[in-house]
């Protein structure tokens, strides 16, 4: 076994790892990153097999709101980049910041486990049968790429697939297509199959979901509510966004969808202009949930039926490290039990990046998680008073932060614990990064506040700490 008993190990060389691996090497940490793609950019490299992005995906979310905190993408962007624009920005961005030769591309972690008691790192075993130790991993492979497949009676007798393993349209020319779930992927992927030219789409859906335009009164829609609601209190910002949806999106039951028994804020929306355009111009047919299969032959629950030749489910992700036992990870139920979805609760050498849901803030999330744990780490080996200060205050803050998310988002689907209302992390972030700054400050630091999007500062009526 290789000893890099005094390296860091970040594996994956997605948002969150070259987040991670920027901050590391800002702050002088030894690490080393792994990643099983050609190059850097995690998912949006659509080309790799069974990584949820498809070859016509572009952002829900706009360039501005979304790039890096310092380094925005291209003017000549337009305001949704393709899939093939984000990977090329992400590898001017490891490029940019010097990161390329950390990263050995084209390689996995098979296992990993501690390498004896606390201090002693973590034993891990890569493709080739290679095996080495590190003082400590991140974990940023992110979580769109464990499918789940809804249990439903019968079979299917024709071509099946979830959306992490679908590409190109090519496969619906001509044919009758049925998508399960009313998720982005899945109107994303019913309007790829209208435009291919399929004899009929069809989306059927168990539950509803809120669908807004990509512009909304002339702007980008993730940041036309921002500029009037950004430093309201959270309860009434949550009411006027739902409320400007409701004026200027129509209802999804007018389209034949059910109607979403969540409020808009609970779940992250669809965020799609040509879906309900499809369906008021008759290209996209809807049903209710699947209630059997039989061959080509799909009942639903309404008792209606129809022929298909191509089911495509859309039906979701699970959080899963399958290199990795679940009990390293003090499981909550199915998910991982990390202080602020970052910090492991015994461990000061297991973290996560990226493994939280948020419906705005961006990539400069990720960037300040990383940030976070870069700075946690330089000061680990000579500020234990700092590190016991922030030790003792993460429990408190993690359970403020899980307290607004059980209350705001337990609607919204399995995934809720791990999704954060912006302001309320933001302001968490911000008094650890206090805590570290009280012990060593930098003089070219500015502060969190700044560097997460959007602009506008945390409301005083939603206070942490």
């Amino acid at each position: 076994m290789e000893d890099r008993g005094n390296r860091y190990l970040i594996v994956g060389a997605g948002v969150s790892g070259l987040a991670a691996a920027r901050h590391f090497m800002s702050r002088g940490i030894p690490f080393d990153v792994v990643d099983r793609n050609p190059g850097p950019g995690g998912l949006w490299d659509w080309r790799v097999p069974g990584n949820g992005m498809y070859q016509s995906a572009h952002f829900i979310s706009s360039k501005n709101r979304t790039a890096f905190p310092g380094f925005p993408m291209p003017e000549s962007y337009p305001d949704f980049p393709s899939n093939e624009q984000v990977l090329a920005y992400l590898g001017d961005f490891a490029r940019r910041h010097n990161l390329v030769g950390s990263i050995e591309f084209e390689r996995e972690v098979r296992w990993m486990e501690p390498a004896g008691g606390p201090g002693d790192g973590w034993r891990v075993i890569l493709d080739r049968q290679e095996e080495r130790r590190y003082r400590g991993v991140v974990l940023a492979i992110g979580h769109f790429w464990d499918p789940v497949y809804p249990e439903i009676p019968g079979h299917f007798n024709g071509p099946c697939l979830h959306s992490a393993h679908y590409k190109t349209r090519n496969l619906f020319a001509g044919k009758r297509v049925l998508i399960v779930g009313l998720g982005n992927s899945a109107c994303d992927i019913a309007c790829d199959a209208v435009q291919a030219g399929a004899a009929s789409v069809t989306v059927s859906a168990r539950s509803g979901a809120w669908i807004v335009p990509k512009y909304m009164m002339g702007e980008p829609a993730d940041g036309a509510g921002g500029k009037w609601t950004g430093r309201l209190p959270e309860r009434l910002r949550h009411w006027l966004n739902g409320l400007a949806l409701r004026l200027l999106a129509p209802r999804p039951e007018r389209f034949g969808l059910p109607a979403p028994q969540h409020a808009f804020h609970e779940r992250i929306p669809v965020v799609n202009t040509l879906f309900l355009y499809y369906i008021g111009h008759g290209r996209i047919d809807t049903r209710p949930g699947i209630a059997a299969l039989d061959g080509r032959r799909i009942c639903f629950t309404d008792q209606s039926e129809m022929a298909a030749d191509v089911l495509v489910y859309c039906t979701g992700y699970r959080v899963s490290f399958p290199f990795l036992d679940r009990a390293h990870l003090n499981p909550q139920g199915s998910l991982p039990g990390f202080h602020l979805h970052v910090f492991h609760p015994e461990r000061d050498d297991l973290f996560l990046i990226g493994i939280h849901e948020q419906a705005s803030g961006g990539w400069s999330m990720h960037d300040a998680q990383a940030r976070m744990v870069a700075h946690y780490l330089a000061l680990l080996d000579r500020e234990s008073e700092a590190i016991g200060r922030v030790r003792a205050a993460l429990p408190k803050l993690h359970r403020q932060v899980r307290q607004v998310s059980e209350r705001l988002f337990q609607r919204g689907g399995a995934n809720f614990a791990i999704q954060v209302e912006e302001q309320i992390y933001k302001k968490a972030l911000s008094h650890l990064q206090a805590l570290l700054h009280a012990a060593a400050p930098r003089p070219d630091s500015e502060p969190l506040q700044a560097r997460l999007r959007p602009a506008a500062e945390p409301s005083p009526n939603s206070g942490i700490m």
